[in-house]
């Protein structure tokens, strides 16, 4: 286990980061369980695929900005000087 892991993952700035990939993956994978269901729905009624709402989208988006805000975060903190 590469040095100061254990250590990362327990500090408050480790657990923020992975909540919140964790957070992006479970909401990216509900909204492609999401989709193929909708495209199987829309083949069998025989209907044009409906799209996903802007809504959700944005909320994929800011799970992402939350995500990627995290990890800057930890670049920063951690970055070698020298």
């Amino acid at each position: 286990m590469p040095k100061g892991l254990e250590e990362f993952v327990h500090s408050k700035l480790g657990s923020e980061f992975l909540e919140s990939v964790y957070e992006y993956c479970v909401y990216l994978i509900k909204m492609e369980d999401k989709k193929k269901q909708l495209e199987i729905d829309a083949r069998e009624r025989r209907t044009p695929m409906p799209l996903i709402l802007n809504s959700e989208t944005e909320r994929l988006s800011q799970k992402a900005k939350r995500m990627a805000d995290n990890y800057g975060r930890l670049i920063f903190m951690n970055r070698s000087i020298g």
